[in-house]
């Protein structure tokens, strides 16, 4: 699932950054997940920066998912990185073209 999310957000690409500037890296992280996701922790372990790197965006989208969707149901786990049921539909066509 998460290579679905990956290649929706930013077609794998470490260095992409949003038109707005917001949302950078493979997973399109923004500056208020980066804050939640040191919330979660209680230490300020992950920077800004770190979007930028694919191994720290990946560590930063599971402790997210074990935050706030502990059964790691799959719908869930792309609605917490985007609510939109376009986005939804988006993720699991891409998700179901590396299952065939």
């Amino acid at each position: 699932l998460i290579e679905a999310i990956i290649t929706v957000e930013s077609k794998g690409d470490a260095k992409a950054v949003s038109p707005n500037g917001k949302c950078c890296g493979v997973l399109q992280i923004t500056p208020i997940l980066v804050q939640e996701v040191n919330d979660i922790l209680g230490s300020e372990k992950y920077t800004l920066q770190d979007r930028f790197d694919r191994e720290k965006s990946i560590e930063m989208f599971y402790i997210m998912q074990d935050a706030h969707n502990p059964t790691h149901d799959m719908r869930q786990a792309v609605k917490i990185w985007n609510r939109a049921e376009w986005y939804y539909k988006k993720v699991m066509n891409e998700y179901n073209k590396t299952k065939v």
